[in-house]
């Protein structure tokens, strides 16, 4: 025995589903650049402050169907700030290498 549901689609309107799939989506990558950012600075080496002092997370953009959300260190320490996570023989009071990778991966 058998049945069949019928649904009537003619005011499915998919546009608006997708924008709040996309809208949670957006929210959610937001979210976690900010708690990457937050685990990395935790990692951050510390020898004035100026490095982790400059840890962000712009703002998500949406170029076609990709989200971005860019997280990073820079501004006064962007000359060194590549140096202090690539290497791995530094020995650091507070901190360690690979201190925005980790919380990545």
């Amino acid at each position: 025995m058998s049945s069949a549901v019928e649904f009537d689609l003619s005011k499915f309107k998919p546009e608006a589903a997708v924008a709040k799939i996309r809208d949670a989506a957006t929210a959610a990558l937001y979210q976690f650049g900010e708690a990457v950012m937050t685990e990395s600075k935790e990692l951050c080496p510390v020898d004035t402050g100026n490095l982790r002092a400059t840890g962000h997370v712009q703002p998500p953009k949406i170029e076609g169907a990709d989200i971005l959300v860019t997280l990073g260190y820079g501004g006064p320490a962007a000359a060194y700030a590549g140096i202090v996570h690539e290497d791995l023989t530094a020995k650091h009071g507070v901190g360690q290498a690979k201190y925005l990778e980790q919380p990545v991966v």
